[in-house]
């Protein structure tokens, strides 16, 4: 009798795996505090985040939930190295709705000791549901604001 083991791969599981260790991030968001030609409130930003690779992997997993992420050369990502190190090239990208997460996929295993840039950029709805990046309204002596 055989048995069918359900193994999980990293980008099913709601933890992030620990393999990479953020040194530090960099954020920039542009809300939009008019609605556009089809009546959404959007944002664009983008991320730098500089993190260490302290095991060796060939995935990157971030966190990305309801974003338009910008295409690099049919990525949705940008990798390079700092210092000494090289980067290796991105094969493959892609977005996982259920863990929401953004998972690259590199040709070759990031070096243990070893520091990264990865570089995003992106589009989203300024939404009014209290959720994320949101926008809200009030009013103050009839103005709304």
């Amino acid at each position: 009798m055989s048995q069918f083991h359900n193994v999980m791969k990293p980008w099913d599981k709601y933890r992030l795996p620990e393999s990479l260790s953020p040194v530090s991030y960099n954020v920039t968001l542009f809300p939009r505090l008019k609605p556009d030609a089809n009546g959404l409130y959007i944002f664009t930003g983008e991320s730098t985040v500089v993190f260490k690779c302290v095991k060796e992997t060939d995935l990157i997993i971030i966190h990305s939930n309801k974003l338009n992420l910008t295409n690099f050369d049919g990525f949705f990502a940008k990798l390079s190295a700092v210092g000494e190190a090289s980067s290796p090239s991105i094969l493959k990208s892609w977005l996982i709705v259920k863990t929401e997460y953004l998972v690259l996929q590199l040709s070759r295993r990031l070096s243990v000791g070893a520091m990264y840039v990865l570089h995003t950029e992106f589009q989203g709805e300024l939404a009014d549901d209290l959720e994320g990046f949101y926008r809200s309204e009030y009013t103050d002596d009839g103005v709304k604001k």
